[in-house]
């Protein structure tokens, strides 16, 4: 039997597995799209269907059998109907194995255009008159092996995007009148140093208790007020905490006073006039508990797709679900922070992840480091800065503490005192702000 007589190399069940873990979990569908291309299926109708699960996910919607139906419209029919997409639902035990049939997919499409090639080059190659014939046999191969590995632009196709966004950040800074980040924090120090962009991951760092997430309160009502809207997930404390917090820190009327009324009547329409003012800002608070990074990112998509964000936050990512509960605690970590990451570079907003540092900074008494970040070292690969905040001393009602940029991938790094406010919880610039290691 010669080799173009022959069926073509594939693997259906891979291809359905592919597709079915998309259907049911954005995470899957985020590791695959990594992978693969709609040429990559053997089946037209695969393809096709990929298609119509990649553009729901664009479009910032839930990936599910409704809205992947109507993303097909009149080609439902061409995939096998509705029944085939329920079928394809229910098919799959579990998505920890996506990216084994993702690559076994891929690597069966390459096997085809090599195939493709050889046979194009058959004729050649038995042509006795044809000039170089292994040569071009050689190139078609080498085209095919290229194309797999076609994740590389040309410099020239990004420079018009590049000076583009440069134009944006310029304009920015005009009309807010100020000379920093594409998003600001609100701590002017910090702001002179981080350059916090779109698609950018931060990871904010402390010990427990030491005023991590009243930081990020801090800097989520800073941007809510100045730049835009605001999606906050929150997988330690419920909306009710949050806003208290952030209540606090428009008033200075502590949280614990707040919970058991004991304020002055001036005071009470000091909260009344703040919660007014809360009410009208662009901020959303997602406090399910135990949300899975796909749960997260479908949440923020959806929101991003009703009005653009300004930054996503996550308090913290040690809360955050595991896809699989029986990966180690660093396989665990490992994985989330490599989703968070495509996470903000699919939506293209800026985003800081709230993390846990390790306990050797308290045993050893001293400042942390970017290698105590807890669990994982993918944090401190994939970050495109780390803040650590470091408060040796908690008691008090003004504590100093500091923000140390140990990372920035484009910038300087430095530390930032400053002095936490424990009335307000919030975080303000000391009388020694400004000193740059």
């Amino acid at each position: 039997m010669s080799i173009v007589e022959r069926v073509p190399p594939h693997d259906v069940d891979s291809e359905q597995a592919v597709l079915a873990a998309g259907l049911v979990d954005l995470h899957a569908l985020v590791v695959a799209r990594g992978i693969l291309e709609p040429g990559d299926f053997y089946r037209p109708a695969h393809a096709i269907l990929w298609r119509a699960l990649c553009a729901v996910a664009d479009a910032g919607k839930p990936v599910e059998l409704l809205t992947v139906r109507d993303a097909l419209g009149a080609n439902l029919d061409d995939v096998g109907g509705f029944p085939y997409l329920v079928d394809l639902y229910g098919s799959i035990p579990t998505t920890a194995h996506t990216e084994y049939h993702a690559r076994h997919v891929a690597d069966l499409a390459l096997r085809r255009a090599a195939i493709a090639a050889c046979a194009d080059s058959l004729g050649e190659l038995f042509d006795p008159h044809a000039e170089e014939p292994v040569t071009a046999a050689q190139g078609r191969l080498m085209a095919v092996q290229a194309r797999r590995n076609e994740k590389a632009v040309r410099v020239g196709d990004v420079a018009a995007d590049v000076t583009d966004d440069t134009n944006r950040q310029h304009q920015a800074r005009k009309r807010y009148e100020r000379t920093g980040p594409a998003v600001t924090t609100g701590i002017k120090q910090l702001d002179e140093m981080l350059y916090v962009a779109p698609g950018n991951y931060v990871v904010m760092a402390a010990r427990p208790s030491a005023g991590k997430t009243a930081l990020a309160n801090q800097m989520m009502l800073h941007v809510a007020q100045n730049h835009g809207p605001v999606y906050f997930a929150s997988l330690e404390m419920d909306k009710e905490a949050i806003t208290r917090r952030l209540l606090a820190q428009m008033t200075g009327v502590g949280t614990v006073r707040q919970r058991n009324g004991a304020v002055s009547d001036a005071e009470l329409d000091l909260l009344s006039q703040a919660a007014r003012s809360i009410a009208e800002l662009p901020l959303w608070i997602d406090d399910r508990p135990a949300m899975t990074v796909a749960q997260i990112a479908a949440g923020a998509q959806q929101q991003h797709a009703k009005t653009p964000l300004a930054l996503v936050v996550i308090d913290h990512l040690s809360e955050v679900a595991a896809v699989d509960p029986r990966a180690s605690a660093y396989e665990r970590m490992s994985q989330i922070a490599r989703d968070v990451g495509v996470m903000f570079r699919r939506l293209r907003v800026p985003g800081i992840a709230i993390a846990q540092l390790s306990r050797e900074v308290d045993r050893d008494n001293r400042k942390p480091r970017a290698s105590d970040l807890r669990d994982s070292g993918q944090l401190e690969q994939k970050a495109d800065a780390i803040v650590m905040l470091h408060r040796p001393h908690r008691e008090g009602e003004k504590t100093d503490a500091e923000l140390l940029l140990v990372k920035q991938r484009d910038g300087a790094v430095g530390t930032v005192p400053v002095v936490y406010e424990a009335e307000r919880t919030r975080f303000v610039a000391s009388v020694s702000a400004g000193a740059l290691a």
